[in-house]
């Protein structure tokens, strides 16, 4: 996660070069090189409850690669709300995953990510703003890569626009 108020000394898309992918090389060699710092801590908990494990708000960027899909139905919600609790409106959430895992993975009640599972989910606090599919895993099935939008309070699209906008993601 990423958060605005550093804005001189984080990793987020501002100082990774906005609009400019060019940017993030640049970036990553000056962290790597130690000429820039950036401050973080490192935090070990249960990302369905992010805030028991002592972080706080204020995010403008929240990554997920792998971990929404391998986690069970009956804690996705919390995951949502979490993640929707550290977020400032207008924030975004890349979130990757495996849409359709095997059998095995079903066992251990990892359901994969569905843009139907996301909307049930996140859909009352974040827009969809983008689905691609990056193409299969071998056996573990298609990964599949979706971009979503923390709502501004009350001020955000139409609730006809925006459920328009998740049944198109789940065509």
């Amino acid at each position: 996660m990423a958060r605005s108020a550093d804005a001189d000394a984080r990793w987020d898309r501002r100082a990774a070069g906005e609009g400019n992918p060019a940017g993030l090389p640049d970036r990553h060699r000056q962290v790597a090189g130690g000429r820039l710092r950036v401050p973080g801590q490192l935090r070990c908990g249960d990302v369905t409850r992010l805030r028991q494990a002592g972080i706080s708000g204020g995010f403008d960027l929240v990554i997920d690669i792998g971990c929404y899909h391998a986690i069970p139905a009956r804690l996705r919600d919390s995951y949502a709300a979490e993640v929707a609790a550290l977020t400032v409106p207008g924030a975004d959430l890349y979130l990757a995953g495996i849409a359709d895992p095997p059998a095995t993975w079903r066992l251990l009640s990892a359901d994969g990510v569905s843009a139907d599972d996301l909307h049930r989910r996140f859909g009352t606090n974040f827009d969809p703003a983008d689905q691609r599919t990056a193409g299969s895993v071998g056996r573990a099935g298609r990964f599949v890569l979706y971009h979503l939008i923390r709502k501004y309070p009350s001020s955000g699209p139409a609730l006809a626009v925006r459920s328009a906008r998740w049944r198109a993601l789940a065509a």
